[in-house]
């Protein structure tokens, strides 16, 4: 590849980054939670980690904790069509995340299903990941970053190619 053209590649990566960034920090902008002062009772989730401390696949526990995941993004995230493209940025990265670096093809298919995702290495990550960003404060960026590091340190994702 030419000098020119990957320097073009690397400013399209550069732009496509900064879109994302734009998009995430403005779904976040009018929005206040104080740290630690979030009101959500996690204690529905208490014992989860104990009880699959092995890698298993259990479809009603992982059914359980997938909407729960599901549910606390639903009510943490900046709602409204606007921030639609917001949504889904985060959305894609925990689904790569929950399907072990499997993301949706160009036919849109992932040809995975995160719902029956292993429980202890990755349902109970993930759901730590938002738990622990709820009570940071709820901001999207945020979210957005943490599982996107956590798809880089797993390989399922190339930094460079970013």
């Amino acid at each position: 590849m030419s000098k020119k053209k990957e320097d073009e590649e690397k400013k399209k990566k550069l732009k496509k980054k900064e879109e994302i960034n734009k998009i995430l920090r403005a779904a976040d902008s009018g929005k206040e939670i104080q740290l630690g002062m979030h009101t959500r009772d996690f204690s529905f989730l208490d014992g989860v980690e104990e009880k699959f401390a092995k890698d298993l696949q259990n479809p009603d526990e992982s059914y359980r904790l997938y909407y729960s995941i599901r549910r606390l993004l639903m009510e943490y995230l900046p709602k409204g069509k606007e921030n639609e493209k917001a949504r889904k940025f985060i959305y894609e990265q925990k689904n790569i995340f929950l399907n072990r670096g499997k993301a949706k093809g160009p036919d849109g298919y992932r040809g995975s299903d995160g719902r029956q995702a292993y429980i202890s290495s990755d349902l109970v990550v993930a759901l730590e990941i938002v738990k622990d960003w709820i009570k940071s404060g709820a901001n999207a960026f945020d979210v957005y970053k943490l599982f996107n590091e956590k798809n880089i340190e797993l390989g399922y994702i190339d930094a460079k190619k970013q």
